[in-house]
């Protein structure tokens, strides 16, 4: 039963899934207006949200791993695409159901935090390429921070503004810098033989 013909439905019914449930937030009738909405109703509309985003990154998981198997990609695609897709989702209910703009510091706040543990995450499996992308996504939030977020922001929450970045951002660099250290010990004591196979 599983020939190049139902692999190829079974993808695009992922495919479809993934694209519906990403447009379920741009046609909700209530788009934009669940922070306005009594207490209870903006409540439960989290919680739908929540149930939608969940079933997509599951559709989005499913398909991942498929071109992860299928095409050999690394096993490092397959966490960094979820939670990259994750990211992109909850970016998307911010603006488009909670009515933030993309320049809130709050989205740069959420990319920051999300390179720290892409960085960490990398870290702990040894994967070079999440750490990479971990470093180049806290690059991207302080250029979005400095090109985009800082020239909509009042005087009191540009300087709260950078007081949260630097914290996060020497987070960052401590963090690196003390994994990168622990690596590399550990790599000093190894044999040449074991070396080779990390």
């Amino acid at each position: 039963m599983c020939d190049n013909v139902i692999k190829g439905i079974s993808i695009t019914i992922y495919t479809l899934a993934l694209l519906t449930l990403f447009s379920l937030n741009f046609t909700s009738p209530v788009k934009g207006y669940i922070n306005q909405m009594p207490l209870p109703i903006s409540i439960v509309g989290t919680l739908e949200l929540a149930i939608i985003a969940f079933l997509s990154i599951l559709a989005a998981r499913d398909l991942i791993l498929y071109f992860v198997i299928e095409r050999k990609l690394g096993i490092e695609w397959y966490p960094l695409v979820i939670s990259l897709y994750f990211v992109i989702i909850l970016t998307q209910n911010l603006i488009t159901q909670y009515g933030l703009e993309f320049n809130n510091a709050v989205i740069s706040i959420i990319y920051l935090a999300t390179a720290l543990a892409w960085i960490i995450f990398g870290f702990g499996r040894r994967y070079v390429f999440i750490r990479r992308f971990g470093l180049a996504m806290s690059i991207l939030s302080v250029a979005k921070l400095f090109i985009i977020d800082l020239a909509f922001l009042t005087q009191g929450y540009r300087i709260l503004s950078y007081f949260v970045f630097g914290i996060v951002l020497l987070a960052i660099s401590f963090v690196y810098q003390y994994f990168n250290k622990k690596l590399e010990n550990l790599c000093e004591v190894m044999p040449d033989d074991k070396k080779s196979t990390n």
